[in-house]
């Protein structure tokens, strides 16, 4: 009873997928039938056709590069010549600027690597310069020297009548301005006291 009850009628589904299609289904026992139903469109406002019409009318208004005369070639010629030379002129800038720019940057990279390897030609000689200030210092020997000095070059400590006493400011360091006196006045007293 209760097939025969809802036996031919119709439910609305509304608008699926916004084509313009309603869908309406019917059961008949335990089927359920869809059925297209058509629809009619919506009229629609009159400020949106108002709305679109103002449009219409903005991009008919609007030039285009359509619109921009045809020369003999049949191409048409921009509306602002200047602005495009305008705008290669810095397109042109820009890339001889990046070019420079790349070549500073190798020339950057070339110099650091100089400079590392004058470093480390720097650090190979200072280290071979150290190795051998060493092994000077340790082949001088003063008492090898003295001897030396003494037993075969006949050398002998200066006696006290040798020494010339140059006065000086505190330094070891002396300027010498005129010759050296071969007698000094304290030599005279030294002999004088030494021959009583």
């Amino acid at each position: 009873m209760a097939a025969s009850r809802n036996e031919g009628k119709i439910y609305n589904s509304g608008n699926h997928g916004g084509g313009g299609v309603k869908y309406r289904y019917r059961t008949v026992g335990n089927t359920v039938i869809r059925e297209e139903v058509a629809v009619r469109p919506k009229k629609k406002p009159a400020k949106a056709k108002a709305k679109a019409a103002e449009v219409r009318a903005q991009k008919k208004a609007k030039p285009s590069i359509l619109d921009a005369p045809v020369n003999n070639s049949g191409m048409r010629a921009p509306k602002n010549v200047g602005l495009v030379f305008f705008s290669f002129f810095i397109l042109g800038i820009v890339c001889i600027s990046c070019i420079k720019y790349v070549d500073l940057r190798n020339e950057c990279t070339s110099l650091q690597k100089k400079i590392s390897r004058e470093k480390i030609a720097y650090n190979d000689l200072k280290l071979a310069n150290d190795e051998e200030y060493d092994r000077i210092m340790g082949s001088v020997n003063l008492e090898d020297i003295k001897k030396t000095a003494m037993d075969e070059l006949g050398m002998d400590y200066p006696k006290k009548s040798q020494v010339v006493v140059i006065p000086g400011n505190g330094s070891d360091y002396v300027r010498q301005y005129k010759k050296i006196p071969d007698k000094q006045p304290g030599d005279e007293l030294e002999k004088s006291s030494g021959s009583k």
